[in-house]
């Protein structure tokens, strides 16, 4: 290691577990620990073949972080729940243990799906998208379909006859038809034709569901107090042989007691709506005598009196009555996801580990991501630190991270089923001390240290535009919090004009030629090139006359990645063959044909990548490639580590302008969502600058070229974050000017008339699929 690397490594904040270091300015790729085939043995003979100049970075494991930690308590978010995951590999945070508790009392706010009782066959809960009968037959039928289609294309390749195709009219109750083909010719193969077809794998219940399966209009919002949604309705479609078979009353349960679920719904209280804080519980806690001040919850109060009555602490501490019925009857419904994962991990001895994630609380089947750092207790009140809010917003460096991680608890807090615990409640029984408000949560630990900036997204709509100040004070006397694509805009802007300490990006360092690579792993139906415009604007700051759409790469795999995945999987194991991206035939039909013309095929990084087999990836990364000629580095300006795929519900929409309800600057979401922002720094300052890249500088596995021109004047520290793919890779459509293309787009669902028509018809499937079973 160059001394100069090493004693910029010794100024990060890390966490060793075992022999590994991992550093909290990148983040890492999860260990694959839920797949039969991750085995010391087959990783070593696959690495045999790979990069041998450099050493991948070490893999995440979170079982290990929990196992090596002193734990006290945890909280836990996460979409989907995999019960025998939780209870087999987590023992230590979840399972009963002799007493009925678990080791650690942890609290999981989840999203919809989950009873705690009831798991299939396997312990995966059935959360996420669930076609009808009829559409999941379809589908199974056209995968079929698509085998054929695989094996004849393979056949012409190696000058082998065409595989026959015998096309027979379906069942009288499938009405399936397109404009091109009669009504009553269907897509149906011969039984004969399908013996030497492996059966199409089942879907994975731990998918994600689309972000955007319903509307997001302001029509789709309602009071929750008409809503009966419930974290204990089961999802309806169940296969009956996926029940477990039914269990004594006693044992229904194998959760230790002090394991708790809240469900988060999206939900959001109304601009102008404001309470105050002991006024989110239920009146047996709010009535608490000598609790303390009571506030607006955005009011940052750094009073300190530490002083409160004993009596007070015993009350409240017993209370878990959950969520105030008044503010359940104030908020508003919209149609989004609860889709952040992160941990808040509470050590014995004062700190905290703080996790943000790609990844569910399931088994580590698909690639994911995480960042991870630890935060010391911060001294008592009166010794802090007297920092104001404007200097923290000024300083550019994430010292606002306490900030936004407690707003975003009290968000999910106001979006909590009814009778569900709060956040806050948990922390007074098992974290003990004053928590009058989840602002005490901010201040006994110093997340001032962050060395990276926290992203989140909230349900509501939301004011935008130059004039709006992230922690700037507003009318009711609370702190505006910026979300999504405009807390990173502002990031940005901040960090290029006016920090306290000069630019870290300088304007020098962009050039019109940079690209927005975004990688995700879902792409919503109602996405148009207007939103695109819009998130381009925002997440390339500055623009300096960029062509807002040519400017950027889609990535997304193609149906023969995914399948290459699916063969490698059930090489090891049949049943780990599950796929976690979402994209449905008809979706690609309404997408707009210049947001086509930017889809690029996700390709593995075969030469350093850090993963030695093909994974599903799982993992949402968006960055800015700054533009190369003659380096090697794949630099990059900034790179954001999130849960937020490509939907209006994640990435936000404009609000329409000229309203009578609406600012014309205001943007809404739907989803909750967070991510950590990485940002490069630039300066004159050598020891503190930082340039992120794709991968080490050390490969030599490929001819050496000219170092980056940054390099040469502000010397700075390489980082590599390990992406476990292409950062620049080949376009689905090779002339923009032409439709088609030349790999097929990977769907989660396909139906017989969006794959025939529309964009779905220009790609190598859906035309091989009109000329041979539609038009004989």
């Amino acid at each position: 290691m160059p001394p100069t690397e090493e004693k910029y490594l010794s100024t990060v904040p890390s966490i060793t577990i075992g022999n590994e270091t991992f550093y909290s300015d990148r983040f890492y790729l999860n260990a694959p620990t839920g797949l039969s085939y991750y085995d010391p043995d087959i990783i070593q003979k696959e690495n045999a073949s790979r990069c041998k100049c450099q050493h991948a970075p070490p893999l995440f494991d979170r079982n290990k972080l929990i196992n090596s930690l002193d734990l006290k308590a945890a909280i836990i978010g996460t979409y989907t729940l995999s019960r025998s995951y939780m209870l087999n590999d987590l023992k230590k945070l979840f399972a009963k243990g002799p007493d009925g508790t678990s080791e650690v009392p942890v609290l999981v706010l989840h999203g919809k799906g989950f009873k705690r009782e009831e798991a299939t066959e396997d312990g995966q809960e059935t959360i996420g998208h669930f076609p009808n009968e009829k559409a999941q037959k379809e589908d199974e039928e056209l995968r079929k379909l698509y085998q054929i289609f695989m094996k004849e294309q393979e056949s012409k390749r190696e000058n082998k006859r065409e595989i026959e195709i015998i096309d027979l009219l379906s069942d009288s109750d499938d009405d399936y038809s397109t404009e091109e083909s009669s009504p009553n010719k269907k897509f149906k193969m011969h039984d004969k034709s399908l013996d030497s077809i492996k059966e199409e794998k089942k879907e994975d219940c731990t998918n994600e569901r689309r972000d955007t399966t319903t509307s997001e209009s302001d029509e789709t919002m309602k009071n929750a107090g008409n809503s009966s949604k419930s974290s204990n309705n089961f999802p309806k479609r169940i296969k009956k042989e996926a029940l477990l078979n039914e269990q004594k009353e006693e044992e229904s349960d194998p959760f230790g007691t002090n394991v708790y679920f809240s469900m988060v719904d999206t939900f959001y209280l109304p601009q102008g709506y404001t309470y105050n804080e002991k006024d989110i519980e239920k009146k047996a806690v709010a009535e608490c005598k000598n609790v303390g001040d009571s506030s607006d919850p955005f009011v940052i109060d750094d009073s300190d009196d530490e002083t409160v009555s004993e009596e007070c602490i015993d009350s409240s501490t017993n209370a878990l009555e959950g969520l105030n019925s008044d503010i359940i009857k104030q908020r508003k419904w919209m149609a989004g996801v609860q889709h952040p994962k992160y941990m808040i991990l509470f050590e014995k001895s004062g700190s905290v580990v703080v996790v943000v994630s790609s990844s569910n609380l399931t088994k580590q089947k698909p690639v994911d991501g995480s960042w991870i750092q630890r935060f010391e207790a911060a001294p008592t009140a009166n010794s802090k630190e007297n920092t104001t809010i404007e200097d923290i917003r000024e300083r550019c460096d994430g010292s606002d991270f306490g900030y936004i991680l407690a707003d975003f608890l009290q968000k999910q807090s106001e979006a909590v089923q009814e009778n569900d615990i709060l956040p806050i409640q948990f922390l007074r029984r098992y974290i003990g001390g004053r928590f009058d408000s989840i602002q005490d949560f901010r201040r006994k630990w110093k997340f001032e240290e962050s060395c990276v900036h926290l992203v989140s997204t909230v349900p509501g709509y939301f004011p935008g535009g130059k004039g709006t100040k992230h922690l700037a004070r507003v009318a009711n006397g609370g702190l505006r919090i910026l979300y999504g694509p405009q807390r990173v805009s502002d990031i940005l802007t901040r960090l290029s004009t006016n920090c306290h300490e000069g630019a870290w990006l300088p304007q020098t360092i962009f050039s019109t030629k940079d690209r927005l690579i975004l990688q995700q792993t879902s792409i919503g139906a109602k996405w148009t090139s207007e939103d695109t415009k819009d998130l381009v604007q925002q997440y390339m700051v500055p623009t300096r006359d960029l062509n807002l759409l040519e400017n950027i790469d889609i990535l997304w795999p193609s149906m023969t990645y995914m399948d290459k995945i699916s063969q490698e999987h059930r090489k090891y194991n049949p049943r780990d063959s599950g796929h976690f991206v979402f994209l449905h035939s008809s979706a690609l039909n309404k997408t707009d044909d210049d947001i086509c013309t930017q889809l690029k095929q996700y390709e593995d990084e075969e030469v350093c990548g850090p993963i030695p087999y093909h994974l599903t990836p799982h993992i949402k990364t968006y960055s800015r490639l700054l533009h190369r000629d003659d380096y090697q580095e794949d630099s990059l300006a900034w790179s954001m580590l999130t849960s937020a795929c490509f939907s209006r519900g994640a990435q936000g929409k404009t609000v329409k302008k000229n309203t009578s309800f609406h600012s014309e600057d205001e943007q809404s979401y739907s989803n909750f969502e967070l991510g950590i922002l990485f940002v490069s720094r630039i300066q004159n300052q050598s020891s503190t600058n930082r340039l992120y890249t794709s991968f080490r500088r050390e490969c030599t596995c490929e001819k050496s070229k000219k170092p980056h021109p940054l390099e040469q004047t502000s010397s700075p520290n390489i980082i590599p974050l390990p992406f476990p793919f292409k950062m620049m890779s080949s376009a689905y459509q090779m002339d923009p000017s032409e439709p088609t293309f030349c790999q097929t787009p990977f769907f989660h669902e396909m139906t017989e008339d969006s794959l025939t028509n529309g964009n779905c018809a220009y790609t190598p499937f859906g035309s091989w699929c009109r000329d041979r079973l539609f038009n004989k």
